[in-house]
């Protein structure tokens, strides 16, 4: 059983000697020292070496999503993931989209994070509408001038993936994982996928162009 894929740096390949030591509790760690339990010995099978740190992150990044990281103790999917799996017609919409062409006030929203974060757990390369929704509508930090748009976008990976029509905004109360969001300035919107034939054929369009190249910020405003 695959439990564990990482990245060798220095002598990190020799955690699990390092293990019983390191009283730091993650299930990684755990599940080392149960098969220390059992009388037995962790195999560490080194897929390839000689490699550059960049080059050793790809291929640490691939095993992760080949695997599923929630197959596994890694926390994190890995850098580079966001390149990797990828159907024949996903990467004919990444690089053959054509650049979206917005003729009114919308809100564009990444949720670049959640949406991988999804697919690797249940194994599948798109969201469901509902889940799309869900993940798009909370909960964010946009001020007073969210009431001007009627429009919000869910964007991921540099494509729009649906556009809702705002019915309102409200306070979010509850974050995606359950933490409490009282009085922390966030808000959600309630809505529905647009009916507006111009703006439903913004879905697969990229907003590459929208956005300035290591923006950190998941909202965009375009009036």
């Amino acid at each position: 059983m695959i439990f564990f894929t990482w990245k060798r740096y220095g002598d990190r390949v020799l955690i699990t000697r390092r293990c019983k030591e390191n009283h730091t509790k993650t299930e990684k760690l755990e599940t080392i020292n149960e098969i220390y339990t059992r009388g037995e010995e962790p195999e560490i099978i080194i897929i390839c070496h000689s490699l550059t740190e960049d080059q050793a992150f790809i291929v640490e990044s691939v095993l992760i999503s080949l695997i599923g990281v929630s197959n596994i103790t890694n926390k994190v999917s890995g850098h580079y993931s966001k390149f990797n799996l990828f159907s024949p017609k996903e990467l004919e919409l990444k690089y053959g989209a054509k650049p979206a062409l917005l003729d009114r006030p919308c809100i564009l929203i990444k949720v670049n994070r959640l949406y991988q974060e999804y697919c690797e757990s249940h194994n599948v390369r798109t969201l469901p509408s509902a889940k799309l929704y869900e993940i798009t509508r909370s909960a964010w930090k946009v001020g007073s001038r969210r009431e001007k748009y009627k429009y919000v976008a869910s964007v991921a990976f540099g494509l729009i993936r649906e556009v809702y029509e705002v019915e309102e905004w409200v306070e979010a109360t509850v974050g995606s994982k359950g933490d409490d969001l009282k009085g922390s300035g966030r808000w959600a919107f309630n809505g529905q996928v647009t009916l507006d034939q111009n703006m439903k054929e913004l879905v697969g369009k990229s907003v590459d162009h929208l956005f300035n190249p290591g923006a950190q910020n998941p909202i965009k405003y375009f009036d």
